[in-house]
């Protein structure tokens, strides 16, 4: 299904609906999650999705129960993360939290500005303080990441949390059913997502700064006879860290800064289109790879 484009590309959605009658659907009172599976009201488990239902189902809890939960705190419908929503792909949720921000009054230019296209890509709603997002996405189940929860700092005040659970539970979301205008009914592929506001956390650490010119003049140091194999080290590392960022004139600019010969240049871009679109294929996205100007020696 090719819903979607995400920056430009071709990008894999799932319809909202395919959650609905899944059994993944419980009662929400004061943030706590309740089920009445049994004929009578009782705390849920997010370790135990057997006492979960569909949203029809649930919605029938709420009519019969409502009474009981208002008594509790506010109430909505919750919906368990993770496990597959479709073959291959697993539910994931963004929380987006601006409340204790020093301004918090209406989204933060840098919420908007960290989630760009998503925002419009795949379904979002507004939490129930109005100071916050829940988006709700799939990635492909062979490529999850290894921490199911992460937590990152986009400013002061404002953190983005992303999980990703293989099975179903481990967490789940209140459903307040606020759809932010513009938002579309479709889960989309939140894979380049992911990777690239991981690896930005990543790039906070002095340690693991990727510096284009340091990388380009290892390889102009290089002898001959190992050139095009650190040229080839060069580039996949540069695709894997770099994609969905301006870098590709950024490295022609480093490289030609750091005196690497023009066809070695042209070289190292041809193999980082290749590497970036198997990097990105691997995460379930299809990026068409860039034409290449000639046929690289030694790449093949």
């Amino acid at each position: 299904m090719e819903g979607i484009r995400e920056n430009g590309r071709a990008a894999f959605a799932v319809p909202l609906e395919v959650l609905f009658d899944a059994p993944r659907w419980a009662l929400s009172a004061n943030k706590e999650p309740y089920t009445a599976k049994a004929g009578k009201l009782e705390a849920a488990k997010v370790s135990d999705p057997s006492l979960w239902t569909t949203k029809a189902e649930a919605e029938k809890w709420l009519q019969r129960h409502r009474r009981a939960l208002e008594a509790k705190g506010e109430v909505h419908l919750g919906l368990l993360l993770g496990g597959e929503v479709v073959e291959g792909y697993v539910l994931v949720g963004i929380d987006v939290d601006w409340k204790h921000a020093p301004k918090a009054d209406g989204m933060p230019a840098e919420v908007a500005l960290a989630l760009g296209e998503l925002l419009w890509a795949t379904y979002t709603e507004w939490s129930l303080s109005g100071k916050g997002l829940h988006l709700l996405g799939v990635l492909p189940a062979e490529n999850l990441p290894r921490k199911e929860a992460e937590t990152i700092e986009v400013s002061e005040g404002v953190q983005i949390e992303l999980y990703a659970y293989p099975t179903m539970g481990g967490r789940y979301f209140v459903w307040t059913g606020r759809k932010v205008e513009g938002s579309p009914l479709q889960l989309a592929n939140l894979a380049l997502f992911w990777a690239a506001a991981l690896q930005a956390e990543e790039d906070k650490k002095p340690k693991r700064q990727l510096s284009p010119h340091a990388e380009l003049a290892r390889l102009v140091a290089a002898k001959e006879g190992t050139r095009h194999n650190t040229l080839k080290e060069v580039a996949a590392k540069f695709a894997a860290r770099l994609l969905l960022t301006p870098w590709r004139s950024r490295i022609e600019e480093a490289a030609r800064q750091t005196g690497l010969p023009e066809k070695e240049i042209q070289q190292l871009l041809d193999y980082f289109a290749r590497k970036e679109a198997e990097w990105a294929k691997q995460r379930g996205v299809y990026v068409p790879p860039a034409p290449l100007s000639e046929a690289p020696d030694g790449l093949d």
